[in-house]
């Protein structure tokens, strides 16, 4: 690949992953209720970041 054709190729893949996530996130509407425990074994609970950007990282392992 040309660099012209490797920089199109990316800034078109940063465009729709941009455009993309937002709909993912579900911009707009309200996270269910989920409450669990922490690693300093206290209680976490979701709604406590209301208003700011979080990532759950959901894995397992088989």
């Amino acid at each position: 690949m040309t660099r012209l054709r490797l920089a199109s190729f990316v800034a078109v893949l940063l465009v729709a992953l941009a455009f993309g996530a937002g709909a993912l996130a579900g911009n707009g509407r309200v996270a269910p209720r989920v409450e669990g425990p922490a690693l300093d074994g206290k209680r976490l609970n979701l709604a406590s970041f209301r208003g700011r950007p979080l990532v759950v990282n959901v894995w397992s392992s088989w």
